[in-house]
């Protein structure tokens, strides 16, 4: 038996639920970004990798903020 992603031109939107085309990369109705189908044709989270780097950022900003107050005179 093949998948059903197989035998569809489309992909559910993993927010919103909605069709989309197998080639789109963002969901027009929700305007999120939609990864490759999987094999029961819903797209995938596409992986935020801003987030990721800000939230790096905030703790390396909060880890010099924290040396600078508490331990720079010690």
């Amino acid at each position: 038996m093949e998948s059903l992603a197989a035998n569809s031109k489309t992909k559910r939107c993993p927010e919103c639920g909605v069709y989309i085309p197998i080639e789109a990369t963002r969901c027009p109705d929700c305007k999120k970004r939609v990864g490759p189908a999987d094999k029961h044709g819903v797209g995938r989270k596409a992986v935020n990798y801003r987030a990721y780097a800000e939230m790096v950022l905030a703790f390396v900003g909060l880890g010099l903020f924290v040396w600078w107050f508490f331990l720079k005179d010690k």
